[in-house]
């Protein structure tokens, strides 16, 4: 749910053991809530006991249809199962199972329903077959067993309609080969064209054999010719399409009718509420994740999802909640704390946000690479306690020298200038950009490039973006470089990037860094106005900074009150240099603007600590201070 230049960063960053993951989505309603006792039916084989090879396709086609038509059945979890014992190894509450055999009149299904606890038999019944076809047998098989474990509820749409249809269906399922089993799908279509479950099949075997064009053309084909398909087939199938075209406007329209369909699929719901937070929709994110707890209180992932999405409203009481219901439903991993500290973080709650952290690194010191702890950090300096950020820092930088981590050069010239001890943090950048063959140097040259922009260095920004172009050897290391590049000259040609979202991207960089407010603001306002939920922070940060120092603090102010950013460790390469500790300033223009002299005078004073010898190059350090005379 992040554009694909941060998950390429991402990966990178991953790649070479670094800190910060990625932010999870998470949510909490906290309302005493219980679960139904699941109820999870096994769908075993079906095994022909009338000698006759020509239905040995039933045996798998009916417990497949069976089981697809208990989706829309809520509470009910269906599953496939080999055997029994498998399926009460997977927690099965009841099994389903069966055999043909002949009779005078013809073949016979005889179907059981099973208590998996009891091993007892519950129900059964005996369907002839004689004339009829097999797909009409199989919604008398999915009544028994509705009646045993569903009562009173309705089951889906059998979504096949000819037993040529369900016979090529059934082959594909078997098929050893991805160009066998496609045959299989598409004889299936040709037969019955109505059949969802056969498009759907189809789909997913393209899908697998990574054939986009083919899945494209199945989809259209399905809505061209498909036309008594059920609601259900039809919606993942448009849901196929959206994925691979990456239109997160049909995607959320899919899953809208998946979950209609299914009301209580938490998947569905919980991916629902992830595409409108990628959408921005946070009150529709929000809805989703609610419904998803509602359907599954018992799933700790689903209550942390919920509380991310009540925290991009700003509600974070309630988010914070929410995070205390995930932590009693999760008490093995350290997420849920470190979940707590990003919510305080986020609300403004620092000396919180710091304790959350450092309980999640103690409770496991592995996780996210130990990344709770420079979180915890963080929280310390945003709250002004220097002495507890360093002391945290110590502790952070003593375990990544332990685990050898790859970027703790770079990390540690980040903090240097975050404590306004620029030219110590510049001088560890150059040196380590100069070493050879290290994996981060070229990050460490790009970033220094634009640090020495914002510095008014253009020789040295000049000569840091050449090394990072000469040193750059993996597709990430050119991104970064490239962006160092662009940043100093827009129509550089010097990189090709076919970008126009990241050369964008470079330029407000650039205009930013050297104090062009009003076209920076320009740029950035675009560019926000394009990310996606969640990857937002810094041009959120940055198009802020930028109207107040173009005097427009009032309409800063929406940007940045009541809230205060996260970044990533991919943003914080890029973009925190200009964030700290300007993010401070920024607020304390807007506090003014809105005649809160207190509030104001505080965020001077923030902003006043972490100055150091940074190079006032834009009159801000002269402007606090004169405040701070007032």
């Amino acid at each position: 749910m992040f554009s694909r230049r941060l998950l390429l960063w991402a990966v990178v960053v991953i790649g070479l053991g670094g800190g910060a993951g990625l932010f999870l989505w998470k949510r909490l309603k906290p309302a005493a809530v219980s679960e139904p006792a699941a109820v999870r039916v096994a769908f075993l084989p079906f095994e022909n006991q009338t000698g006759d090879a020509a239905l040995d396709w039933p045996e798998r086609l009916i417990p497949l249809a069976a089981s697809r038509q208990f989706a829309t059945v809520p509470n009910v979890s269906p599953m496939p199962a080999n055997s029994a014992n498998d399926a009460v190894s997977l927690g099965a509450t009841h099994l389903v199972y069966g055999y043909f055999t002949r009779s005078a009149a013809g073949p016979v299904v005889r179907a059981f329903v099973e208590d998996a606890r009891s091993r007892e038999v519950v129900a059964q019944k005996d369907l002839p077959a004689g004339q009829t076809r097999w797909v009409d047998l199989i919604p008398g098989i999915t009544a028994v067993v509705v009646s045993q474990v569903a009562a009173g509820a309705k089951a889906g749409v059998l979504d096949l309609h000819n037993d040529e249809a369900a016979r090529s269906m059934a082959a594909a399922m078997s098929a050893t080969s991805a160009q066998d089993a496609v045959a299989g799908y598409e004889k299936a279509v040709a037969s019955d064209s109505s059949c969802g479950w056969c498009w759907e099949g189809l789909v997913e075997r393209l899908s697998k054999n990574g054939d986009v064009d083919g899945v494209l053309k199945a989809v259209a084909g399905s809505r061209t010719t498909g036309k008594g398909m059920s609601s259900l087939s039809r919606a993942r199938l448009d849901l196929a399409q959206a994925v691979l075209t990456r239109s997160l406007t049909e995607r959320a329209d899919a899953l809208e009718r998946i979950a209609q369909a299914m009301p209580g699929d938490q998947a569905s719901l919980l991916q629902l509420s992830q595409v409108y937070v990628a959408l921005r929709q946070f009150e529709k994110a929000e809805s989703a994740a609610h419904r998803a707890v509602q359907a599954a209180p018992l799933r700790p992932e689903l209550w942390n999802n919920h509380a991310y999405t009540l925290a991009y409203l700003g509600k974070f009481k309630e988010a914070q909640a929410a995070i205390e219901q995930y932590g009693r439903l999760d008490t093995v991993t350290a997420n849920p704390q470190d979940s707590l500290g990003e919510i305080a973080l986020m609300s403004g709650q620092f000396a919180e946000a710091a304790k959350a952290f450092q309980a999640s690194y103690e409770k496991d010191k592995q996780y996210n690479n130990g990344a709770a702890l420079e979180k915890s950090a963080l929280a310390h300096w945003m709250n002004g306690d220097k002495q507890a950020a360093k002391a945290t820092l110590e502790r952070f930088f003593d375990d990544r020298a332990k685990q050898n981590d790859a970027w703790l050069e770079l990390s540690k010239a980040r903090w240097e200038y975050l404590f306004g001890q620029t030219v110590q943090a510049r001088n560890r950048m150059k040196a380590f950009a100069a070493q050879k063959g290290h994996p981060v140097a070229p990050f460490a040259a790009a970033v220094l490039a634009l640090h020495a922009l914002a510095d008014g260095d253009a020789a040295g920004a000049e000569e840091a973006a050449r090394t990072a172009r000469a040193t750059a050897s993996t597709p990430a290391q050119r991104v970064y470089a490239a962006v160092a590049t662009l940043a100093l000259d827009p129509d550089s040609k010097l990189v090709q990037i076919s970008d126009e979202g990241l050369k964008t991207e470079a330029r407000a960089l650039g205009l930013t860094a050297r104090g062009a407010w009003k076209p920076a603001a320009e740029a950035w306002q675009g560019l926000l106005a394009k990310q996606t939920g969640g990857t937002e922070t810094p041009y959120r940060e940055l198009l802020a900074l930028c109207l107040a120092q173009s005097g427009q603090a009032a309409q800063a102010a929406p940007l940045v009150s009541g809230r205060w950013p996260i970044l990533t460790q991919e943003q914080q390469l890029l973009y925190d240099f200009l964030i700290y500790p300007n993010l401070f300033y920024t607020r304390a223009e807007v506090s003014l603007a809105a005649k809160k002299q207190v509030e104001a005078q505080r965020d001077y004073d923030l902003f006043l600590q972490y100055a150091g010898d940074r190079n006032d190059r834009f009159g801000q350090i002269a402007r606090a201070r004169s405040a701070a005379r007032l």
